[in-house]
């Protein structure tokens, strides 16, 4: 009777498998992940090597950065970050993995920005339909709110964008007096507390950057822990 119960339960596992399908992006190492579907994420520091994110079936929009330590001089490397990106996917029940040309230069960086050569690759090899551009801001970019960017582009009718119902699912009818919510004030707090987290990156880079190759091993080992 018992091995008649177990059976069953493991044919039911079966036959339920397909309904929670779901999509995986593998990132190369370097490659980090700053906004899921215009929503700002704080993933692992550049330091850790690949990551993964886990995305629902359909249409979804990565915003994504490369990071690099290039040689600056005969014994000198410095961390350098291409610019953000807006990627575009469209997948189901699919294990991909996203990667990146290598980055070697300063000349890399000038060229990756302006071909954004990003490849999304399936389990068989095969070359998935990607659609991607440059997140633009003008002037100084110590820390950047995403979330507000990304509202804007998707609004832009820019090739990257999410689609106009799916940009403004998480909208709010006007109303005829501005009222501020309890929801409002936590996206406030939560934006702040995301700008807070950029700066903090940029101090940890410009530092990493100040520092000689021994002091970098240790820095990178005491990250990974």
């Amino acid at each position: 009777m018992k091995k008649t119960v177990y059976s069953l339960l493991v044919s039911l596992c079966a036959i339920s498998t397909p309904v929670l399908a779901d999509v995986t992006v593998q990132l190369e190492e370097g490659i980090s992940v700053l906004a899921i579907n215009g929503k700002e994420v704080i993933g692992k520091s550049v330091f850790s090597g690949a990551d993964m994110v886990k995305l629902n079936d359909g249409i979804n929009q990565l915003l994504v950065q490369y990071t690099a330590e290039i040689k600056t001089s005969a014994d000198e490397y410095e961390l350098e970050s291409t610019d953000p990106f807006v990627l575009l996917l469209d997948a189901a029940n699919e294990q991909l993995v996203l990667k990146a040309p290598a980055i070697k230069s300063e000349k890399d960086i000038a060229q990756f920005n302006k071909q954004g050569s990003w490849r999304l690759i399936n389990r068989d090899g095969t070359l998935v339909a990607l659609k991607s551009a440059v997140l633009k801001k003008e002037g100084f970019q110590l820390a950047r709110n995403y979330e507000y960017e990304l509202s804007e582009f998707n609004m832009s009718g820019a090739e990257a964008a999410l689609p106009y119902k799916q940009a403004v699912s998480d909208m709010a009818a006007p109303a005829s007096v501005p009222v501020i919510h309890q929801a409002d004030l936590n996206k406030i707090s939560n934006s702040n507390q995301a700008s807070e987290v950029n700066m903090a990156e940029q101090m940890l880079r410009y530092w990493y950057n100040q520092s000689d190759a021994e002091t970098r091993k240790r820095f990178k080992k005491w990250i990974n822990q």
